[in-house]
C-alpha cells in the first residue's frame, strides 16, 4: 500500500472534503463565473439548481476557455461540465479515490440525502489531508456533514 493511501486509510469523506465552496448558480452569467474565480482560491466551482443540487462544475480552466473566446452575458452552465459524480460523506475516502484519478474528474459533489450539495472532494482536498498526515500519522480530523 502506498502512503498516500495509508494516510486516507479509515478516513471518510466528510471528513476529506472541502465544506467552504462558492457555488454558481444554473441561471448564472460567465461574468459571475469569473467573479466567483476571481473571489475566492477555489479551482472547481460546481453549478446548482435553485435546491442547491449539483447539476454540473466549472473549472477555472473552463471559466478561462469560455472567457477567451464568449462574452460575459454568456450563461455559464453552457460551459459546464456534466457526468459528476456524487458521494455521500460517510462513504469511505478510500472506496471513492480511483474515481478521482481520472484526469477528466476534477471533483466528487458530496450531497446529503436529499441530493443537496453539501461539499467538494477534490485531488487538492485529498492532498491536504495526505500532507497532515504526513506529519501527525494518528492526526484525527473531526469534521463531519
Amino acid at each position: 500500500m502506498s502512503a498516500a493511501h495509508e494516510a486516507l486509510k479509515g478516513l471518510t469523506v466528510g471528513e476529506a472534503m472541502e465544506t467552504r465552496f462558492t457555488p454558481v448558480a444554473i441561471d448564472a452569467s460567465l461574468s459571475a463565473a469569473v467573479d466567483a474565480l476571481l473571489a475566492t482560491a477555489q479551482r472547481e466551482f460546481p453549478v446548482v439548481d435553485a435546491f442547491k443540487k449539483p447539476i454540473g462544475l466549472l473549472t477555472r480552466e473552463d471559466i478561462l476557455a469560455a472567457v477567451k473566446s464568449h462574452g460575459g452575458e454568456e450563461p455559464a452552465s453552457a460551459f459546464m461540465r456534466s457526468g459528476v459524480d456524487s458521494v455521500r460523506p460517510a462513504q469511505a475516502v478510500e472506496s471513492v479515490l480511483e474515481r478521482l484519478q481520472d484526469p477528466k474528474s476534477a471533483a466528487l459533489y458530496v450531497t446529503d440525502a436529499d441530493g443537496a450539495i453539501v461539499g467538494l472532494l477534490t485531488r487538492e482536498a485529498l492532498a491536504e489531508v495526505i500532507l497532515i498526515r504526513s506529519v501527525k500519522p494518528d492526526w484525527r480530523f473531526d469534521r463531519r456533514a
